[in-house]
Formats: C-alpha cells, structure tokens, sequence
C-alpha cells in the first residue's frame, strides 16, 4: 500500500468525505 498512490486515487475519484477519512488514517503534508 503506497501512501502515495493513496494520495493520488482519493482525492481524484473519491468524495471529500473519503479524503478526510484517509487523512485520518496516513497523515498528509499539507
């Protein structure tokens, strides 16, 4: 599981929602 790929796939086909869910899960430099 890249964190980076997850990065990339969430934001584009998944909801806000989801996004925030994985923030949760791999914490994401902003």
């Amino acid at each position: 599981m890249d964190p980076v790929k997850f990065r990339v796939a969430i934001p584009a086909a998944d909801p806000p929602d989801n996004a925030f869910r994985m923030a949760d899960m791999v914490p994401l430099p902003r």
